[in-house]
């Protein structure tokens, strides 16, 4: 996979020549607070019973091309269906006394959706897991007013079993505190829902709200205390252009 970085870089950058459309450019402020689901997380901030992140939400974008937060993608065409292709950081954080740290990746994938039916899939193209998701949903957006537009979507995730490996198992060396595990795939459903805000016409507030009820794959990972798990990301922007 690593071979494949220097064409994933070169597709990006090549991206804008299929562009066509006005830059957009915003900035702001984002964040995501989840239940934690770990035991023994020694990355900062993480072993509480609420985790917390925040980042920058800046924001840019020229045509089909956009970037938000950290994921890059690409729309290649939309309507009653529409095609992404898009780079995102994504994956979990731990590390304990005597496991060794696993970190976030970068993930390059693609994104379908067919009426109302969404298909997304994306591989962990840096190596770190080896790893893949996947999900099949069914949503719909609703505008309730002209300033306030919902979105629902429920269905299954799947992660591979390197992915489940990586992030939840305990290797043979690693099994001092917590018994050796190898982990498997796993597929458990995962829904979401989110609020958009259109405070002014530049100025823009997001609240997504996500539930995943984890399978025994990952629930029986001794790094694992319960297999429920729920997020809320908020984001406020500015849009500059």
């Amino acid at each position: 996979m690593p071979k494949l970085i220097p064409l994933l870089i070169i597709c990006v950058f090549s991206f804008p020549l299929f562009c066509h459309g006005k830059f957009g450019a915003s900035v702001g402020a984002a964040g995501i607070v989840r239940n934690n689901i770990r035991l023994g997380n020694n990355i900062s901030n993480q072993d509480g019973d609420y985790t917390f992140q925040g980042f920058p939400g800046l924001g840019l974008n020229y045509g089909n091309l956009s970037l938000r937060g950290p994921r890059l993608n690409y729309r290649w065409w939309s309507g009653a269906t529409e095609f992404n292709t898009f780079i995102n950081w994504d994956g979990d954080q731990y590390r304990s006394t005597f496991i060794s740290e696993r970190r976030q990746s970068f993930f390059a994938g693609g994104y379908l959706r067919i009426l109302f039916l969404h298909l997304d899939f994306s591989n962990d193209f840096t190596g770190k897991s080896h790893g893949n998701k996947a999900s099949l949903a069914v949503g719909k957006r609703f505008s309730l007013t002209d300033k306030w537009m919902i979105a629902l979507k429920g269905g299954y995730e799947y992660l591979s079993e390197n992915y489940v490996d990586y992030y939840y198992g305990v290797k043979a060396e690693e099994a001092i505190e917590f018994e050796q595990y190898t982990g498997d795939r796993s597929f458990h459903p995962k829904v979401d829902m989110a609020n958009f805000f259109f405070l002014t016409k530049k100025l823009n507030l997001n609240l997504i709200s996500t539930f995943r009820l984890y399978s025994s794959r990952v629930q029986d990972s001794p790094t694992v205390r319960k297999n429920e798990e729920f997020s809320v990301l908020f984001l406020i922007s500015y849009n500059l252009i």
